[in-house]
């Protein structure tokens, strides 16, 4: 990365061509006509119009930072430093002004695409106004962000080192009318835990980062239902298990005797389902008592197994399965199981709150989709798919692994859309096993964003490894794409290496491209780091630092 001082002076000139060139394109303009200026021979014309109370509303504060960051990366750009007027009267706004939130709404910014989330905004150029209007505080301020990307500016990567900021006098906004909204409901990239101390303001830069792509923090009601939750069970009714075993999985002990032991429970037995539907309901008596809930509040439950293997064997177990080998573990496959529980959890307590949801990950040995049961229209399935090739995405071609798990997908998919069962992604940003070996997810997130956008996939939940020198472009295009998947990967990659490396874009371009063409045509589909030595070899290594350092 260069210098923020000597990269905005480098971006200079290019950001006044790049906008000069956009705007001929039509891309920042929704139709000829007047543009707003905002500044002008570094010196401030238009004002910023929030409604009134602004810093006293605590619901307002995603409003509030918008603010901020608009009237800083102005300033930054310009010199200029924006005055902010509080109003509740948007009659009387006049311009050159940028106006937000509910005041643009009541001038004609009202978004006309919405989603559940309330994150649909509206940017519209009225005369000599910005008006960007939102379906709430959080809309309108990625609102914000994406007129400052149409002004030039980008953040690649979290912290000042990140931050692209062209620098011009002249700042106006073309003129334009444009409604967006996200594709998935939710688009969360989270730090994975790590031992202590973490470096003094990281969280707090990667919020900001995750804000400034347009990062959603909604939660669907669906994606508590992930997790697992057996040995929770287990740990929470500890004296009915020790009164009653046979609700522990009937497992080989090494002596080849069969025992009962957790953490794995005997999901068959009716005694299971009735611990969790009694659960379930004490936690809806308890939130409807406190005010919080209805009994038709939505919310969901997991029920999912514990990590690793250890199923039972019983001849129950052995009933409710479809009798499938699962074709990447080599053990019975456990899906059925699973949904024969939830069918039974939900034919009960959806009698008396109907919003009820329950769900467990589609991984390990049940990630398959189901053959002997039909799932309840409440069960949940949230994919979590890290037995299938690391290296390529589920429509690569070069991998068999992932072709099986693209059908178990459209099986979901097809269930989704006939009778509405959740679905949700849970992934990685990174291998897994090594954070430090080369790898990308760029193209993998290019084939598979749209794709899980078509198979009605509400929300991406991705756990981050802190490692922005590897995944530093995969980051920033997962998140580019969560908010509207239509767009090209290969475009996007090449504007994260124009931004991020300057000069040197043109030979980091080609590094990232070599490792994504390396690893997609790779033979392997391992996890671990097994397979590194047999797709990057030395020629490969001597190519890359030529490229890094020609980059240099």
């Amino acid at each position: 990365m260069i210098p923020a001082s000597r990269r905005d002076q480098s971006l200079n000139s290019r950001g006044r061509s790049l906008l000069a060139a956009l705007t001929a394109a039509g891309v920042l303009a929704g139709h000829a006509g007047a543009a707003v200026p905002l500044t002008r021979a570094g010196q401030p014309v238009a004002r910023v119009h929030v409604p009134a109370g602004l810093a006293e509303s605590a619901d307002l504060k995603p409003l509030a930072e918008a603010v901020q960051e608009l009237t800083n990366h102005l300033a930054r750009m310009s010199g200029a430093v924006l005055e902010v007027v509080e109003t509740a009267d948007a009659a009387a706004i006049k311009g050159p002004a940028i106006v937000l939130g509910d005041l643009a709404v009541r001038l004609g910014a009202t978004p006309e695409r919405t989603t559940e989330s309330l994150e649909g905004f509206r940017l519209l150029t009225r005369g000599d106004r910005l008006l960007i209007g939102g379906q709430s505080p959080l809309a309108v301020r990625h609102g914000v962000y994406e007129a400052l990307r149409r002004l030039g500016c980008d953040w690649v990567m979290p912290g000042e080192i990140g931050c692209i900021v062209p620098t011009r006098a002249d700042v106006q906004v073309p003129d334009l009318d444009e409604s967006q909204a996200p594709d998935f409901l939710f688009r969360r990239l989270w730090y994975r835990g790590y031992p202590q101390p973490r470096k003094p303001g990281e969280r707090d830069r990667m919020n900001q980062w995750l804000a400034r792509q347009k990062g959603g923090t909604w939660t669907h009601p669906a994606s508590t239902a992930g997790g697992h939750a057996w040995p929770n069970l287990i740990r929470k009714h500890k004296a009915a298990f020790d009164a009653d075993p046979t609700m522990l999985a009937l497992v080989r002990a090494p002596d080849g005797s069969l025992v009962r032991r957790g953490p794995q429970l005997e999901a068959t037995h009716p005694k299971v389902a009735e611990l969790y539907s009694a659960d379930i309901r004490e936690t809806y008596r308890k939130n409807i008592d406190a005010g919080k809930w209805t009994k038709d509040t939505p919310f969901g439950f997991p029920i999912g197994p514990a990590d690793g293997l250890g199923y039972s064997l019983s001849s129950e177990a052995m009933t409710a399965s479809a009798g499938r080998i699962d074709p990447i573990v080599g053990e019975l496959d456990r899906t059925d199981e699973l949904v024969l529980l939830g069918n039974r959890i939900l034919e009960d307590v959806t009698r008396d709150y109907p919003n009820a949801m329950v769900g467990f990950y589609s991984y390990s040995v049940h990630s398959d989709y189901p053959a002997r049961y039909q799932p309840h229209p409440n069960l949940v399935q949230i994919f979590a798919p890290i037995n299938f090739s690391r290296f390529h995405s589920v429509l690569d071609p070069n991998s068999k692994s992932q072709a099986y798990y693209r059908d178990v997908v459209r099986q979901w998919a097809k269930l989704s859309r006939e009778q509405g069962n959740p679905l949700i992604y849970r992934g990685y940003n990174w291998n897994l096993a090594d954070n430090m070996l080369p790898f990308t997810k760029v193209r993998i997130w290019g084939e598979e964003l749209p794709f899980y956008k078509e198979n009605h996939v509400l929300g991406m939940n991705v756990e981050a490894t802190k490692s922005w020198s590897i995944l530093a472009p995969s980051d920033y295009v997962f998140m580019r794409l969560a908010w509207d998947s239509s767009q090209d990967w290969r475009a996007l990659l090449k504007t994260f290496c124009d931004h991020a490396y300057g000069a040197g874009a043109a030979a980091m371009l080609r590094y990232h491209q070599r490792v994504i063409d390396t690893q997609h045509g790779a033979g392997q589909e391992a996890g671990s780091y097994h397979a590194f030595n047999l797709i990057y070899d030395a020629a490969w290594v001597d190519a890359a630092r030529r490229d890094i350092a020609e980059a240099r």
